[in-house]
């Protein structure tokens, strides 16, 4: 079949042979007529590519869109379900690939994660959360860096879990990967353990509000005294320790941007009409996966009664628990 440039380039064939000049200007007319043919046909082709790319463009920011709500709707059980978060995000591609190394690292950069579920995620006592748990403490390098900026690092990533076998897993992570980046500095990760404890500890004494009597630095030398399998750690080292927590708080609050996404990124929207008052009002309210349980009492001695009771039911502090029975290990005892 012949094409357009076949027709033109005939009829400059039959150009070169004309006869006459009449001739020669038909065959002029003919190039001209079939030359506008061919650029009326390369404008529609254009046309027809560049609407070719606009679909392309529109299924590609479907596809996007629907990725991205596969991410959010993901990230959001993340945030109820740990577990099952991690699942839906290594199917819809938000993860590459479920290895340890892959899960650890999205945990330690991607944002919207509540750092509560991150802590309840790593702490876990699975085969495979225990790998990632490990691979997440190794994202950090912690050669020559002071313990309490290594520990208050390590701590940024997430939030403490309230399970205290959970808390104990977290901690040894960390107490490991500081001794193996820093074998000189104790004598094991047994004593990085209880330090790292004691200076939570700390922490939480110099700055909880409800906490009187603070703890002093004489206090906190004398508390990890002989942790050092056996020897007792330099009193300059914890020193440092105690003037750098006391200037500086740890953030062990959940202070990520998953929080914040619940007000500015909001799942539902809307009033709650509060008739507990005297007058009826509405009020915006922020509804998160939380339990709360109330007492009701015929008297205010009755329920000063029950404070007094469930105050002294609670005597054991698993964290105090877990210090001590490493503390009898790190001292060799």
């Amino acid at each position: 079949m012949a094409t357009m440039v076949d027709t033109v380039s005939d009829l400059i064939g039959e150009a070169a042979f004309a006869d006459d000049e009449e001739e020669l200007e038909w065959v002029r007319s003919e190039i001209a007529s079939t030359s506008s043919i061919i650029q009326k046909y390369e404008e529609e082709l254009q046309q027809i590519v560049q609407q070719l790319d606009a679909w392309n463009q529109e299924d590609e920011e479907l596809r996007k869109q629907s990725s991205n709500s596969k991410v959010k709707d993901a990230k959001s059980t993340f945030n109820d379900k740990p577990k099952k978060g991690i699942d839906m995000l290594i199917e819809c591609g938000e993860i590459e690939e479920k290895t340890p190394e892959a899960v650890a690292q999205y945990l330690n950069t991607a944002s919207g994660l509540n750092k509560a579920s991150v802590g309840d995620y790593l702490g876990e006592n699975d085969e495979f959360n225990l790998k990632v748990l490990e691979a997440f403490a190794h994202l950090y390098d912690f050669n020559g860096q002071d313990f309490d900026e290594a520990l208050r690092a390590y701590l940024s990533g997430f939030r403490l879990p309230g399970e205290s076998q959970k808390i104990d897993r977290m901690m040894e992570a960390f107490a490991k990967r500081y001794h193996d980046c820093n074998p000189q500095q104790f004598a094991n990760s047994d004593t990085a353990y209880v330090l790292a404890f004691a200076t939570i500890m700390l922490n939480t004494s110099l700055h909880n509000p409800n906490i009187k009597d603070k703890m002093s630095l004489d206090m906190f030398i004398g508390m990890n005294r002989g942790i050092d399998n056996g020897g007792s750690l330099d009193a300059d080292l914890l020193t440092r320790i105690y003037e750098s927590i006391r200037d500086k708080e740890f953030d062990l609050h959940d202070t990520n941007d998953g929080f914040v996404e619940t007000f500015v990124d909001a799942e539902k929207s809307g009033w709650m009409l509060k008739e507990g008052a005297p007058v009826h009002m509405h009020m915006m309210v922020a509804v998160g996966h939380h339990s709360s349980y109330k007492m009701q009492t015929t008297s205010e001695e009755e329920m000063n009664d029950w404070i007094v009771k469930l105050t002294a039911a609670m005597t054991k502090n698993p964290l105090m628990t877990l210090y001590r029975d490493k503390l009898r290990k790190a001292k060799g005892s």
